[in-house]
């Protein structure tokens, strides 16, 4: 296999730039850390359900109320993890994203009710509904990168 120099140096500088993207992004601050990795989870949890839809076809039939609370329930998680220290307007984050979360699994799941979609197979936001109690039980944050206590 012959190395193709033009696509060597492509790959290369867009490596180069993607390691100074998350370099800064877990060095500059805890907004920086925390959009960065927001960002990643949001591409992560697109390509979950585009492999759901691959390995079950039926997934493409539920609810659209599904598709989109799952994105926005990765969102709120990562709100919910984040440290007290991250604020809006003198409202921790944290606390924004505990009293949307219950909420949006509600509305998910009268969504999947409502459009009468359901699948017990595909079915995934028990997942998350399983991971909002525990977190709520450990109350792990992301703060232990910054020096604080990892459980507190």
């Amino acid at each position: 296999m012959a190395l193709n120099v033009a696509v060597f140096k492509t790959r290369t500088i867009s490596a180069i730039v993607f390691g100074i993207i998350m370099m800064a992004g877990l060095m500059l601050n805890e907004w920086s850390f925390f959009i960065l990795f927001t960002i990643i989870q949001f591409g992560c949890l697109n390509e979950y359900i585009k492999l759901m839809g691959l390995i079950y076809p039926e997934y493409h039939t539920l609810a659209p109320t599904h598709r989109w609370g799952l994105l926005l329930v990765g969102i709120v998680m990562m709100m919910v993890l984040s440290p007290n220290t991250l604020s809006i307007n003198g409202y921790s984050i944290k606390y924004i994203g505990s009293q949307i979360l219950p909420v949006l699994l509600v509305t998910m799941v009268a969504g999947e009710l409502y459009f009468k979609k359901y699948n017990l197979q595909c079915s995934d936001f028990f997942f998350w509904l399983n991971l909002y109690s525990d977190v709520f039980k450990l109350d792990v944050s992301i703060e232990g990168i910054y020096g604080q206590y990892l459980f507190y």
